[in-house]
């Protein structure tokens, strides 16, 4: 089994494999991995119409538009595992990605500003998607009724 995590802007969330597969991939601990493949996988979910309507006129595999969402992902999943306090790890793969991405930076200027907004944006829609965290104010206040 090779494909790990998928994000489709179609579907309606991120699917990912189980993690004793991922770790036989990756070798080792596979869980922070995962949680940065997710992340990737999570921003590229964003770009759907009815979420955050991102489109760089990808045609097909390997072009301008794929490179472009290829970066707003990879700066994204770098956004949110940061928030995580997770350390990125290079892949061997990253290599071939970098090079499509050096194709639009060097025909576009301003590309990796409008990347960097763009996984901004993302990683605050996907943060906003998160249950609201209870804080120990609220959680006293809810112990001492309940003890009412």
């Amino acid at each position: 089994m090779r494909q790990v995590a998928f994000g489709s802007p179609g579907v309606r969330g991120c699917l990912a494999s189980p993690l004793r597969p991922f770790q036989r991939i990756t070798g080792g601990s596979g869980d922070r991995r995962l949680a940065r493949f997710g992340a990737h996988e999570c921003t590229h979910w964003t770009r759907h119409e009815t979420r955050l309507n991102r489109e760089f006129g990808r045609k097909r595999w390997g072009d301008e538009g794929y490179a472009a969402e290829e970066l707003v992902a990879e700066l994204g999943s770098t956004f949110l595992c940061a928030d995580l306090s997770l350390t990125p790890e290079p892949r061997a793969d990253h290599a071939s990605y970098i090079e499509t991405w050096l194709r639009v930076l060097r025909n576009d200027k301003r590309a990796i500003f409008t990347a960097a907004a763009h996984a901004e944006r993302a990683a605050a829609y996907l943060h906003g998607l998160q249950p609201k965290a209870e804080t120990a104010a609220e959680h006293d206040a809810d112990d001492y009724r309940a003890a009412a």
